[in-house]
């Protein structure tokens, strides 16, 4: 039974667990873990239609919802909440783009609250800066791209979601398994590179990699596409398999359960 407000509560994965404890140990240094996304629009923007966009991407899947906090004995965990007022900002340039991005990419989230936020920044009359700021504890790098490709569905659409894919639950006693059980954790990633939901770690290992794929893709250039689909399986197998063999020789329990 939920509370009101509440859809789950999630465990954290070992990785999350690590990425909370840095966030509230280093409370006054910059927060290494918070990832930024910039995309540009050539074209005049309806803001409204934009922010609905975010506001139906964020209720379609749970884990944009998660907010991060502590039970009564200690434990932290996820807390999905069951609606979010998605953190907005509009900005029309009149100084230093650069100081404007570095200031968004600092500023710390509070851990409680889904962290993530979309600035709108007006650069002159048919030309804006998207920009998607979010905690790793919340997206990777991979699933960046994808919530920003299904924002630019729906604002191309005037908002309808039903040429949007279904969305894949994964429920907490999946996830409870998995922390447990590396083979669930392979199941897992094998099904997600299948289904064409591959989560990749390294999207930013290479710099502007992420911008320039979504930019590819709107422009339809289909040989940069394939070329950045290429690297990024490449690197998916290696990092996976990699991060794989190094849970497992820093986890005995875990050797011992498979």
């Amino acid at each position: 039974m939920t509370k009101p407000g509440l859809v789950d509560v999630w465990p954290l994965s070992p990785l999350q667990q690590g990425m909370l404890f840095h966030a509230r140990y280093e409370e006054q240094g910059t927060d290494v873990y918070v990832i930024q996304m910039t995309l540009d629009l050539h074209r005049e923007v309806d803001e409204e239609l934009l922010r609905q966009a975010v506001r139906t991407v964020l209720d379609r899947h749970d884990n944009l919802r998660a907010s991060f906090r502590d039970r009564k004995s200690g434990e932290a965990v996820q807390v999905i909440l069951r609606s979010v007022d998605p953190e907005w900002h509009t900005v029309d340039l009149a100084g230093d783009l650069d100081e404007v991005l570095a200031e968004d990419r600092t500023r710390k989230f509070d851990l409680a609250k889904p962290p993530i936020r979309f600035t709108l920044i007006r650069l002159a009359p048919d030309e804006y800066r998207f920009v998607l700021t979010a905690h790793h504890i919340l997206l990777d790098g991979w699933s960046m791209p994808l919530v920003l490709g299904e924002l630019m569905e729906l604002y191309n659409n005037s908002g309808d979601a039903s040429a949007l894919p279904p969305v894949v639950v994964v429920g907490r006693n999946v996830l409870r398994n998995a922390l447990v059980n590396p083979l669930t954790v392979l199941g897992l990633r094998v099904g997600y590179l299948l289904g064409g939901a591959v989560v990749i770690e390294t999207m930013f290992a290479l710099p502007g990699m992420g911008q320039n794929m979504i930019q590819a893709v709107l422009d339809g250039d289909v040989s940069k596409v394939q070329g950045f689909v290429i690297t990024i399986a490449v690197g998916f197998v290696l990092v996976n398999l990699i991060v794989d063999v190094l849970y497992l020789i820093a986890n005995p329990r875990l050797r011992s359960h498979s």
